[in-house]
């Protein structure tokens, strides 16, 4: 999806850059208009010459497998090896995606969290390969650099990712009760496909209680803009109750900022309390109002507990040294853990 602005395109970019940057020559397909899902503009990548022979990673959902196959022209006779790209944000694997694996030589997850929620259901080999992050070079920086609060925070959400497992309204409630000055700190809700959930909409605004310091930002963003929103911000707040990886929040800890997020699932794999500020929760049976996950028997969440989560907010802001000193942590663990590394180890291991 090298052409949307949806977390799976930027994995298939960095994974991209990352064999670029290693020599490997990749070539690109951008399934992202086969899926109506072209937002960012036609890709420049080169597509593939022949696929006899190659290695076919594939950076879409499990159930989108077979019509990318066919997108590519790959049969059988090719002599492929296809590995699947997978990310999941529930403990307990959709039993329609398990069959998928039948057409993979392997399966790589994000994170050990969504590796855990299938290895004891697939058969085909399956492993952890992180999503690589690289932060650009330079930053430009965005109008809301310039405010006089002084601290600007953060949170993000797509509404095809479902707005509930997100829990946009959590971390707007978080940040209201940590700061009921509004003159404290700002907060800046990014969010993407917002016009699609009116009712969601109305809510986010009706618990905004008309504060001059949250405003909304509804709409999708290229890489560049994306990097410079988090760079304009001193910390990301995110009260999700599941994540298969957490992308934004391991861009921003690649910058150096603060994350403050649910301490469970995908984000794990590289969030710790040396290096971050994880909130405390407690597991539910996983619903998702907006139907964008099924009721899976067994499958549950987090609900973050707010009145604790809203003072640990406040105490990270108030003590500006332990602040700095997270977020120096933050930069130096995704540089030396997110480096890309586990894509090459995984992708010239023929004996996987």
């Amino acid at each position: 999806m090298f052409s949307t602005a949806s977390g799976l395109g930027e994995a298939a970019r960095q994974t991209y850059r990352v064999l670029s940057d290693h020599g490997l020559s990749p070539s690109a397909f951008d399934l992202a208009p086969i899926f109506n899902q072209s937002d960012l503009g036609a890709s420049q990548l080169p597509p593939p010459d022949s696929l006899c022979g190659t290695t076919i990673i594939l950076h879409v959902n499990a159930p989108e497998t077979l019509p990318a196959l066919r997108a590519l022209g790959a049969r059988r006779w090719h002599d492929c090896r296809v590995i699947g790209y997978w990310a999941w944000e529930l403990s307990v694997p959709p039993p329609s995606w398990l069959p998928i694996a039948r057409h993979l030589d392997e399966v790589w997850t994000c994170s050990d969290f969504v590796r855990r929620s299938f290895q004891n259901h697939l058969t085909c080999p399956i492993r952890t390969v992180p999503i690589p992050i690289s932060p650009p070079a330079k930053l430009f920086a965005r109008p809301e650099a310039f405010d006089h609060t002084p601290i600007r925070i953060l949170s993000m959400a797509d509404g095809r990712s479902s707005f509930h497992r997100k829990n946009l309204l959590s971390s707007l409630r978080i940040y209201l009760a940590a700061f009921p000055d509004p003159a404290e700190a700002t907060l800046t809700l990014k969010t993407r496909n917002l016009s699609r959930f009116p009712d969601y909409a109305a809510e986010l605004e009706a618990t905004c209680q008309s504060r001059p310091d949250v405003r909304v930002i509804d709409e999708s963003m290229t890489d560049a803009d994306r990097w410079d929103l988090l760079g304009s911000h001193q910390i990301v707040l995110s009260a999700h109750r599941a994540e298969g990886y957490g992308l934004h929040l391991a861009e921003a800890m690649s910058l150096g900022k603060l994350v403050v997020a649910t301490g469970w699932s995908g984000n794990m794999q590289f969030m710790t309390p040396e290096n971050s500020v994880m909130l405390p929760f407690k597991l539910n049976k996983m619903q998702d109002p907006f139907g964008v996950y099924p009721n899976l028997e067994g499958a549950e969440w987090a609900e973050v507990d707010e009145a604790e989560s809203a003072g640990l907010l406040r105490d990270a802001v108030q003590q500006s040294e332990q602040m700095q000193r997270l977020g120096a942590q933050a930069r130096s663990d995704v540089a030396n853990e997110l480096d890309g590394t586990s894509i090459i180890d995984a992708v010239t291991d023929s004996t996987t």
